[in-house]
């Protein structure tokens, strides 16, 4: 399964957006370590914004289309305050992904015992 990763990304100071990254990318660790394939718009296009200029609906609209390929979306801490994972939820719902609250409403994908980095 494809499982998107929703949650905060914008912040005023360039290290609150390195933190939600990083947030991201672990629960993106999370979902692989579960048997599934993580996508991470955070680190698609991550911190772009500190180099171009491009207008928010683009990557809103890229985000949007991201998530329509993928099987279900997790909603990871503080995606209540982003006005794009809230966004992304309601798209899930009316699309008919899985949704998943938490890491733990998350199925494994394989064994447990397999669903390790260290092998």
């Amino acid at each position: 399964m494809i499982i998107y990763i929703a949650g905060r990304y914008r912040a005023d100071k360039e290290l609150m957006v390195d933190r939600h990254v990083a947030v991201a990318e672990y629960f993106g660790i999370l979902v692989m370590e579960k048997g599934h394939f993580p996508l991470i718009p955070h680190t698609n296009t991550g911190r772009f914004e500190r180099m171009v200029d491009y207008p928010d609906r683009i990557y809103l609209e890229g985000t949007m289309d991201l998530l329509r390929r993928c099987d279900g979306i997790l909603m990871i801490p503080g995606w209540r305050k982003s006005e794009g994972a809230v966004a992304e939820l309601e798209k899930a719902k009316r699309d008919g992904h899985c949704i998943f609250m938490s890491i733990d409403d998350v199925p494994w994908g394989w064994d447990e015992d397999e669903a390790t980095l260290d092998g």
